[in-house]
């Protein structure tokens, strides 16, 4: 009984920090990606990731876009910070398989 208790507890704690970086990837996507995609689609800023011309085709090319923004705009993201936006982007838009 101990075990399954604790077995439940642990995979808890995994779930609860999955959901900690997929939350901190929207938080930073939502300070520095959101006003400047906003101007440029009406405050619409979704269309930047659903518009059918300019939709990524795999994880690999839409981590490369995040890190194309992330030199141009001067976030100062680290690898690990581009990856939890590109994750974030990708959970809520894309849907590509991670690599």
């Amino acid at each position: 009984m101990k075990v399954k208790i604790f077995m439940a507890v642990a995979m808890l704690g995994l779930l609860s920090g999955q959901t900690a970086a997929a939350d901190e990837g929207k938080v930073l996507h939502d300070e520095s990606c959101i006003a400047c995609h906003a101007s440029r689609f009406n405050g619409q800023a979704e269309q930047m990731y659903t518009r059918a011309e300019r939709k990524k085709n795999s994880y690999a090319s839409l981590k490369q876009m995040v890190a194309f923004c992330n030199n141009q705009v001067g976030t100062g993201w680290f690898d690990e910070e581009v990856g939890l936006v590109t994750d974030h982007l990708n959970r809520t838009y894309y849907k590509f398989p991670k690599p």
